[in-house]
């Protein structure tokens, strides 16, 4: 069975994935500020994919519903 990434490609994602679980300690420090800032980036991420669900939802249902022109008397 041939795979599509080739038998190079396959031992390069091999030495990559052992090299990651195999890393050393690392003594860094972090601010408060960096935390403040991991906390924004969250929540700007969560809020971006609510509203980009929201507006691909209502193309979503505008395609299957008509709405209907009010006209006023």
């Amino acid at each position: 069975m041939k795979n599509k990434f080739g038998y190079h490609s396959l031992v390069f994602l091999a030495v990559l994935g052992l090299t990651m679980i195999f890393q050393p300690k690392a003594h860094a420090y972090l601010d408060a500020g960096t935390g403040s800032m991991i906390l924004q980036a969250v929540i700007g991420v969560f809020l971006a994919m609510s509203l980009t669900a929201k507006l691909w939802w209502r193309r979503l249902l505008g395609l299957f519903i008509k709405y209907e022109e009010e006209e006023d008397e």
